[in-house]
């Protein structure tokens, strides 16, 4: 198949006078690859000094190009991480790019819509079914109605997949290749005259949180890579250029087939918009975002040592952000540590009186402070109490707290000695950690029972199966 590649010309200054012209070239729906070349228009030999200068950008990487007037949109190249030079052309190897994006609220506008592109695909999707005919047509049912729609203070979004079709040529057969694009849009109130880089801003939070929460409720990592502005001007003789910002992702493998957490029955009607409200107004986003991060990356095809260790991270994230909030009723008071700790340092120095010991004793007495600190365990049974979540299922006639602790005797092996004794069992406990991380997160999300899917921890059972059949 051909590769359908986006391309970006625009003239303008490095250093607001280093005249240069800058090409960019992206795949349409490629998300891995951005590419940046700069050529030196100026003659002049100041100018060829001053542009190797400018090239790694400023201190965060990042390289603004400015238009001839100061009311000009700009181009900004963002963590350029290296770069290559040539006589007057420079090859960037930037992150992002940002095309367009003015704080000069927008002149006129009759609508504006924003779409941001989403990876991978496999989300959103409507149930239903889909008929492919031999003249070339497709018919699809979908069984619900309903659209994933929710409000936001500069207008409404909208949460969907989408198609696009391409023309390719597969040996001399003409094909039309269907893409599934998974998407969130937006439809701005023009009423109240922003600019495109509050519109940005505004956008960038919305499309960071939503897809959080998709990666949560689908199990893979969601990520956007695309923010494409459609503005239309009252003026249809105005010229009026198309913002854009593109950012450079690389992509994980997931498993083929994955039960979701939460069905797309459950995200509409307000369902998806009330998680990400909820995620936002928790005390503990910032632990949440980063437990939910490693959780779905737990997902992503890669040896059972990986995921376990993911799996553990997105766990004991969780549980420290919980254990912070609960911090006040579950730590000692210094007071009573303080009365504690000299009378545990009393007996200690008595006992270094005797000689056979005493070279244990100075040991002992630096992992002091650490008896203050809860176990990862205690945090763990603690979190599920508090909580109120029911996990006896998931490591059957162990029980919770003797299957957590199999499993965190399992983690010190591999993490601390590189020592796994059985894979199989690593996996199964590598399941339950993730089941009881997702029920952990839900139930601090408020979200009810009823509404996760059904058969959301088939893998536990299918797990349990093998290693009965292991052990026959």
């Amino acid at each position: 198949m051909n590769n359908k590649m986006n391309r970006l010309e625009y003239r303008g200054f490095i250093a607001k006078k280093i005249p240069v012209l800058l090409k960019i070239e992206y795949e349409k729906y490629d998300p891995e690859k951005i590419s940046a070349e700069l050529i030196l228009l100026g003659t002049q030999e100041e100018f060829g000094r001053k542009f190797s200068a400018c090239l790694g950008g400023d201190k965060y990487g990042n390289l603004k190009i400015t238009g001839e007037k100061e009311d000009n949109y700009h181009v900004m190249l963002r963590n350029i991480s290296r770069w290559t030079h040539q006589q007057n052309n420079a090859t960037l190897y930037i992150d992002s790019f940002e095309y367009g994006i003015s704080d000069i609220p927008v002149k006129n506008p009759e609508n504006i819509y924003v779409t941001v592109e989403l990876t991978p695909s496999g989300i959103l999707r409507k149930w239903g079914s889909r008929e492919l005919h031999y003249d070339g047509s497709i018919k699809v049912r979908n069984c619900y109605p309903e659209e994933i729609e929710w409000e936001l203070d500069i207008g409404k979004g909208k949460a969907f997949t989408r198609y696009t079709y391409e023309e390719y040529k597969i040996f001399d057969n003409k094909a039309t290749i269907q893409i599934e694009r998974p998407s969130l849009t937006f439809k701005i109130d023009t009423t109240q005259n922003l600019s495109t880089n509050e519109i940005k801003n505004k956008i960038e939070k919305e499309a960071s949180d939503f897809s959080l929460i998709l990666s949560l409720c689908y199990r893979k990592l969601v990520s956007w890579y695309e923010i494409n502005f459609c503005i239309i001007s009252k003026d249809r003789n105005a010229n009026i250029i198309s913002p854009i910002i593109r950012k450079k992702i690389y992509t994980k493998t997931y498993p083929d087939h994955e039960e979701e957490l939460i069905n797309y029955r459950d995200l509409i009607n307000g369902g998806l918009p009330t998680l990400v409200k909820n995620f936002r107004n928790s005390p503990i986003n910032d632990a949440l975002r980063r437990s939910i991060t490693f959780l779905a990356l737990s997902q992503a095809n890669n040896t059972i040592e990986v995921k376990y260790f993911l799996s553990i991270v997105a766990l004991e994230s969780f549980c420290d952000g919980f254990i912070e909030l609960e911090n006040e009723k579950v730590k000692i008071p210094s007071g009573k540590w303080k009365r504690i700790e000299r009378q545990l340092r009393n007996a200690l120095k008595s006992i270094s009186e005797k000689e056979e010991l005493s070279q244990y004793i100075e040991r002992i007495k630096k992992k002091l402070p650490e008896l203050k600190i809860m176990t990862t365990i205690d945090k763990i049974l603690l979190c599920c109490n508090a909580l109120g979540v029911k996990a006896n299922d998931l490591w059957g006639s162990d029980g919770l707290e003797s299957g957590l602790r199999k499993a965190l005797e399992m983690r010190n092996n591999l993490f601390h000695r590189a020592y796994c004794e059985d894979p199989y069992f690593l996996y199964a406990n590598f399941v339950r950690i993730q089941v009881l991380t997702e029920r952990l997160i839900l139930k601090h999300l408020k979200w009810p029972c009823e509404k996760i899917w059904r058969w959301y921890d088939q893998k536990i059972r299918r797990a349990e199966i093998d290693i009965i059949k292991l052990n026959t």
